[in-house]
């Protein structure tokens, strides 16, 4: 579905959420390393550049895209926490509570409580 990770189409691998009504943006599978070769520059360089021009690594600039995402997911209120740390394709799941905390000030289940309904 156009909602499963890029990372899980090219394996192969089925859609865990052939229900979701949003749309994959490819931010959930970016690399830097990826990101770099396709500037043609080092991997190094292109963390370099990145900082100078934006004022924050592209390892920051890409969670923070998640974690806008995964703020619009759990308002939603449609899916778990679990779920969007996978759908959003982060590490683990303890990861993304250190990143949506570090961005929010919150953590995602706080996040959850204080929605509007």
């Amino acid at each position: 579905c156009a909602l499963c990770s890029p990372c899980a189409q090219t394996q192969g691998l089925p859609c865990k959420f052939p229900d979701l009504k949003y749309s994959c943006m490819s931010a959930y599978c970016i690399y830097v390393k990826d990101l770099a070769e396709k500037c043609g520059m080092s991997e190094t360089a292109y963390r370099k550049r990145f900082k100078e021009i934006t004022g924050t690594s592209p390892i920051r600039y890409i969670n923070r895209l998640k974690i806008e995402k995964a703020c619009e997911l759990i308002a939603d209120g449609e899916f778990s926490v679990s779920d969007i740390c996978e759908f959003l394709n982060f590490d683990s799941l303890s990861y993304f509570y250190r990143v949506f905390k570090d961005i929010t000030g919150m953590t995602p289940n706080e996040f959850k409580a204080n929605r509007p309904t």
